[in-house]
C-alpha cells in the first residue's frame, strides 16, 4: 500500500460520476477520509472522452456539487 490510503468505499451515479472515498493510514491524518469525485466530460464525437477528477481538499467546498456535497 503506497501513499498511506486505502480505498474505504465508492459511490455510483446514473449520470456516470463516481465518489471513491479513501482512508488515510499513516501520519497525522491517519483515520480521516478523503473524498474524490470521477467526472465523465464528452465534448462531442470529434473528441475524445476524457475523465476530470475533484479532489476535495477543504471543507465546504464552492463548487456546490451535490453527488459530492463535502
Amino acid at each position: 500500500m503506497s501513499g498511506g490510503l486505502e480505498l474505504h468505499d465508492t459511490h455510483a451515479a446514473r449520470d456516470g460520476t463516481e465518489k471513491l472515498v479513501f482512508r488515510c493510514t499513516s501520519g497525522a491524518a491517519a483515520g480521516s477520509l478523503v473524498e474524490t469525485v470521477l467526472i465523465p466530460a464528452v465534448r462531442g464525437r470529434e473528441h475524445k472522452p476524457r475523465l476530470t477528477v475533484c479532489v476535495s481538499s477543504q471543507v465546504g467546498c464552492g463548487m456546490n456539487c451535490q453527488f459530492c456535497h463535502t
